[in-house]
């Protein structure tokens, strides 16, 4: 789309982000792909974005992959609550590694 391809001035990350999750509110995957695509271009280790493909990884079952973005969405701002808990309740509930969700 032209929004998610950069195609006016003033985007940022954040603004990839939101709409992302816009997107995934209406039931449109890969309008959410694409705005985590353009937001994750824009800013690599921006931490949401990061979390957001995390969750989509390991919806569709690619734990490995899932992990990769929780732990770099983690180390990209380890201080957000909402990466704890998701990263938390991924390991407990997904991986059934309590100990490290802890």
């Amino acid at each position: 789309s032209w929004a998610a391809s950069g195609g006016y001035r003033g985007q940022n990350g954040d603004l990839q982000s939101r709409l992302s999750a816009l997107c995934r509110q209406r039931g449109r995957q890969s309008c959410q792909e694409e705005a985590l695509a353009a937001c994750l271009r824009l800013e690599p280790e921006h931490a949401p974005a990061l979390m957001a493909v995390g969750e989509a990884l390991a919806g569709q079952g690619a734990l490995s992959e899932a992990i990769a973005h929780y732990r770099r969405a983690y180390a990209a701002d380890p201080g957000h609550v909402n990466n704890l808990s998701n990263y938390g309740l991924f390991l407990s509930e997904i991986k059934c590694d309590f100990q490290r969700a802890e």
